[in-house]
């Protein structure tokens, strides 16, 4: 006879009810996380990110991609791109690919700034010597541990501040990392490594005494949150300057998301609950937004979305160079007869959106968006150059556009950079093959650090730049 074999527990009470179940708290999760409830929670958190700022009067900057959505634009003064995947637990990094020095202007004249992320406590730094300890009165909740904190504020934006620190004022490499938030142990082996990101950093050739002219005292991180005591009177740096990295975003218990219909980090991921609202959509139309009822919210975000205007940023200049520029595939629309003599277009179809005189130079580059862009662009980057070899860069401006101007063609135009310009920006005089052998992975960064330094949300993807390593060392040259 075949053995018998017992139902569960789980078979015999909910086989029939199990999926009805799952379904009715899946429909609970939606209705927590829905588009209202996120747009009322950016607002609420936006409230928090204000007194922040008018409590340390101090500038704005909105961390991307995602800080933007809790500041309004018109007291954003500017934007950085610090990642917090630099700052995961054992992969700590100090990031050539985002150096993000354009915001040292807003520091110095700023004195200081506030940085918002989404996403109080003890933090232990030094500074010239001395020993500030931050929001003395949580002294005793020093081993609670906190997990609302971004790594790009409590780790990412430290090791940034402790390498440039050490670049510029030539003193011992001391990070400041929150406690509470970075264990003593992490702290450590991040300390440990501080001297391979100061090394890797100063061989990018920057000009470090440009820096120093402007940057007169160290850069110090105070960490900021919900729970954190705010100063009822201005506060005063004599010593340093103030990073306030500000956590948008309150801390609920049990690790849960949502709350009372508030939701932790409600600007995070708007890919996908945001239906095409950008952040700078959502403050131009906060008021009505914010009054539609929830039912009626997605129409009027399709509604807005559909009304807005195609943004088209301007072509940026790829300096000390005078004549490489990179833009989105938008940016062709705009162009004026006779802007640029090349225009190379990394794009899965051929551009027609493009005046008729920028037509005999357009060298178009059959590119898929994503890695398999990067992919193409491995078997195309030979058309790239062979297009600057015949028409040369004396006199000759080039334009490089991909679909997000951020990828594709920082590849293309890195190519360019390394293989035909010195090292102040100008044509190569010498046209001979033993210049070029200077390649390496080291001198292609340092170009790398051009166009970074120029287009601060340049976001090459790891393939990208291999397809260009590949290129540029394993060919002859």
């Amino acid at each position: 006879m075949p053995q018998e074999v017992n139902p569960t527990f789980d078979e015999l009470l909910f086989t029939s009810a199990s999926d009805s179940v799952q379904k009715a708290l899946a429909k609970i999760d939606r209705s927590a996380l829905s588009i209202g409830n996120r747009l009322r929670s950016i607002e609420l958190d936006s409230k928090f990110i204000t007194r922040v700022a008018a409590a340390y009067d101090r500038p704005l900057i909105a961390n991307e991609r995602c800080g933007s959505w809790y500041v309004d634009p018109c007291m954003c003064r500017d934007k950085a791109y610090f990642k917090s995947t630099d700052g995961h637990t054992g992969e700590w990094t100090f990031s050539s690919r985002r150096l993000n020095l354009h915001i040292v202007n807003a520091i110095v004249e700023g004195d200081g700034y506030v940085l918002d992320s989404e996403g109080s406590m003890e933090c232990r730094f030094y500074a010239q010597g001395q020993e500030y300890v931050q929001n003395s009165q949580m002294k005793n909740r020093a081993n609670r541990t906190f997990k609302g904190m971004p790594d790009a504020l409590s780790k990412t934006i430290p090791i940034w501040c402790a390498v440039l620190n050490h670049a510029i004022f030539q003193t011992g490499l001391d990070v400041q990392t929150p406690v509470g938030v970075v264990s003593d142990s992490e702290h450590q082996q991040i300390t440990e490594k501080l001297d391979d990101f100061s090394s890797r950093f100063l061989k990018l050739d920057m000009n470090l005494e440009q820096l120093r002219t402007k940057v007169t005292k160290p850069l110090v991180p105070l960490f900021v949150t919900q729970l954190s005591d705010l100063p009822e009177i201005k506060p005063d740096f004599d010593d340093f300057y103030p990073i306030i990295l500000c956590t948008a975003s309150k801390q609920l218990p049990s690790g849960e998301i949502w709350g009372n219909e508030y939701i932790q980090g409600a600007g995070d991921d708007s890919e996908g609950w945001a239906r095409g609202l950008s952040s700078s959509l959502f403050w131009e139309n906060r008021t009505i937004l914010l009054k539609t009822l929830d039912p009626d919210l997605p129409a009027m975000v399709d509604s807005i979305v559909g009304r807005a205007r195609p943004t088209r940023q301007a072509p940026t200049l790829i300096k000390p160079t005078t004549g490489i520029f990179i833009a989105s595939l938008k940016a062709l629309a705009g162009l004026n007869e006779g802007a640029f003599c090349v225009v190379i277009c990394c794009t899965p179809y051929y551009p027609t959106d493009i005046h008729d005189s920028l037509r005999p130079g357009l060298v178009y580059l059959k590119c898929n968006i994503g890695k398999l862009g990067s992919r193409d662009l491995r078997k195309e980057l030979v058309r790239a150059d062979q297009s600057v070899q015949d028409r040369g860069l004396n006199d000759t401006s080039i334009l490089v556009v991909c679909d997000s101007g951020k990828d594709l063609a920082v590849g293309v135009a890195l190519m360019i950079l390394c293989k035909y310009l010195d090292e102040v920006g100008n044509p190569r005089l010498d046209k001979d093959d033993k210049s070029q052998s200077k390649i390496n992975k080291t001198f292609i960064m340092k170009r790398l650090s051009w166009i970074t330094a120029s287009v601060p949300d340049a976001n090459p993807t790891r393939s990208t730049l291999q397809a260009v390593n590949s290129y540029l060392m394993a060919r002859p040259l």
